[in-house]
């Protein structure tokens, strides 16, 4: 039961039971405090995580791509082995992202001679620091190519590339970079 200073201020529907009168206290006292806590929480992101999803967001959807690439080295070892080294394999993230398909890049795209000698000699130290056991005969760049399925679970298939093509390869000699070129 309410007490009667409380009655007269929250106004309740006429002809309602004392058990409705402090039920319908209870909503507005729920409502209130609801409405504090939505002032007081602020506007960011953190406080609205619903805010991020798609559909409520203000962000514009975009549509994936039809295709995605990435690059990947492959290291041949004297015994035959060979060792596939994507880019986050090379640097760990978040570097891995960005950089390591940078300078695969440019190792095998750059039209910079002297760039592109100095990015390939340090590719060879990177991946043969990879590989300290075992002594790396040849380097081999390659690029990888999918086709993107959108409403597939995954929409990738990472063991398939649609296609695949060689940038070039460098022959190793004791880390050092002797010849160079496609296969």
């Amino acid at each position: 039961m309410l007490p009667k200073q409380l009655q007269a201020w929250i106004p309740s529907p006429p002809g309602a039971t004392p058990a409705e009168r402090a039920a319908y206290w209870r909503i507005r006292w729920a409502v209130g405090i609801l409405v504090v806590g939505i002032i007081a929480s602020g506007r960011g992101q953190s406080s609205w995580p619903i805010l991020q999803w798609t559909i409520y967001s203000q962000r514009s959807y975009s549509i994936p791509a039809h295709t995605t690439t990435t690059l990947e080295l492959r290291a041949i070892t004297q015994n035959g082995r060979t060792a596939v080294f994507p880019p986050h394999k090379l640097y760990p993230m978040p570097y891995g992202q960005h950089l390591a398909p940078r300078l695969m890049a440019r190792a095998f795209e750059e039209p910079d001679t002297a760039r592109q000698l100095a990015t390939r000699q340090y590719l060879i130290r990177l991946v043969s620091s990879r590989l300290p056991a075992e002594e790396i005969v040849q380097i081999e760049g390659w690029r990888r190519e999918w086709s993107v399925t959108p409403l597939a679970v995954p929409p990738v298939d990472p063991v398939a590339p649609s296609r695949e093509h060689c940038l070039g390869t460098l022959e190793v000699a004791s880390g050092s970079l002797t010849k160079d070129g496609p296969p």
